[in-house]
């Protein structure tokens, strides 16, 4: 988690403009993916007790 959050890289150095933009960015591109793959796999496993994605 660490080597994918360089934030924690630039807490104990100066903190530049370019190294708060550039954590943001890691952080919330690592934030969407993890929401996708939980929405993708909740909807699909709520979607097969209702029958939506029965194989024909």
């Amino acid at each position: 988690v660490f080597f994918f959050y360089p934030f924690f890289y630039g807490v104990f150095s100066v903190v530049s403009i370019n190294n708060f933009y550039y954590s943001v960015y890691w952080s919330f591109f690592i934030w969407l993916i993890f929401i996708l793959i939980f929405f993708m796999n909740f909807t699909s496993y709520f979607l097969n007790f209702s029958g939506a994605l029965r194989k024909v």
